[in-house]
């Protein structure tokens, strides 16, 4: 809670609730946190020359302590921007969530903006952390325009869920940040677009580099987050050996989604088969090219092996061999399918021939092949994602 107005004078009290109050001896501000007392906490103190704050830690068995900042930031006040850090200093998980004044055309569209929310954004962007507002206005003035000016930022977690609900007869609407505790915060380093580098954005990188594959994004932004910031959180890789035959690149238009759409093109030629030449001898030829060479010459053990040098290659002629290059999740049913198609399909386009069964045959066939084609594609790749040390990253 921002904007209390409760002076240390006054006495609070909700059954079953612990309340931890910032107050303030003058008229105005003032936070608050309530948290239920079956949930494990303490209270902690910060001291921040930008922000009026209230902050508890919450213990979890086994985990890293949460901690939940009520801040609020007077209209008129400076914001410094080394303030900022020290809200989020030598803690993993944190939630700064309240009336941040802040404007900004990404979440209030007709209002004018501030130096603060620039400052807010900066920030944002060289750390990773995330900055969530809510899409419907959270503060009604009753002769300005609506705006959106609370907004959470928070380290360590994402926030899946923001709504401004429009309860209670203040000016400000609650806002509801949904997070859970067990989701992080997205994947984010340098190489792949990222303002910073976090702890598994370097696990990521470091396991790319361990397996020999290759990042194909090129820096581009791939998500557009519901505060108006763009990220680079969905990766592309590939082996060596394919990357300089695949170019990868975004779309602008993202068609109502906050991811968008990835474009990977193969640039190599598409061959179904390989002509090789194979050398092939023909072994009677072989023995009376010998026969006829050896029996007249009397120097035998001297030219003997160029003889038979000689009369191998006479011997040998080039043949022009077919080697098919399936796809690896070609089987045998495809194969015989798709034989019995073209048997069917040439016996039912001979003009002499021609008969209506045939080609509905050749029909059934094409259709069934269809989908055992679909199915064994499917197949392939699902048995090969399952097998990646981080299979989430194939399987999203």
């Amino acid at each position: 809670m921002q904007e209390t107005h409760i002076q240390p004078c006054h006495h609070l009290s909700f059954p079953n609730y612990n309340i931890y109050r910032t107050d303030r001896t003058f008229r105005g501000g003032g936070t608050a946190i309530m948290i239920k007392r079956t949930i494990p906490h303490h209270e902690i103190k910060i001291n921040n020359p930008s922000f009026e704050t209230s902050a508890i830690k919450i213990e979890r068995p086994n985990n890293k302590t949460i901690t939940v900042i009520s801040a609020y930031r007077p209209p008129r006040k400076r914001l410094l921007p080394q303030d900022l850090p020290q809200l989020f200093r030598n803690q993993d998980y944190v939630l700064v969530a309240g009336d941040l004044n802040t404007k900004h055309a990404s979440w209030s569209p007709y209002a004018q903006q501030n130096v603060a929310v620039h400052t807010i954004r900066r920030f944002c962007d060289s750390t990773g952390f995330s900055l969530s507002a809510p899409l419907e206005p959270t503060h009604f003035h009753k002769s300005l325009r609506n705006t959106v000016i609370d907004l959470a930022i928070s380290k360590g977690m994402t926030i899946t869920e923001v709504s401004s609900i429009p309860e209670l007869s203040s000016d400000h609407n609650p806002v509801l940040f949904e997070f859970d505790p067990r989701r992080f915060q997205c994947i984010s380093h340098e190489v792949w677009g990222s303002k910073n580098s976090n702890a598994p954005g370097k696990k990521i990188f470091d396991w790319i580099l361990e397996n020999d594959l290759m990042l194909l994004n090129d820096k581009s932004p791939t998500y557009l987050h519901s505060s108006g910031i763009f990220t680079s959180i969905d990766l592309s890789l590939s082996s060596m050996h394919l990357n300089y035959e695949l170019s990868w690149s975004t779309n602008t238009d993202n068609f109502g989604n906050d991811h968008l759409p990835i474009f990977i093109k193969y640039k190599g030629s598409y061959r179904s088969a390989i002509n090789s030449l194979r050398q092939e001898t023909n072994w009677n030829k072989f023995t009376n090219l010998l026969q006829q060479k050896l029996s007249s010459n009397e120097n035998i053990n001297m030219d003997i092996i160029e003889k038979i040098k000689k009369a191998q290659i006479s011997s040998q002629h080039l043949k022009s061999k077919r080697i098919n290059s399936r796809a690896p999740w070609w089987t045998a049913a495809c194969g015989y399918l798709r034989a019995k198609k073209r048997q069917l399909l040439k016996k039912a386009t001979k003009k002499h021939h021609f008969k209506d069964e045939d080609w509905i045959k050749c029909k059934e066939i094409s259709t069934k092949l269809k989908r055992i084609i679909k199915a064994s594609k499917e197949g392939y790749g699902t048995r090969h994602a399952k097998k990646s040390p981080l299979p989430k990253i194939f399987l999203k």
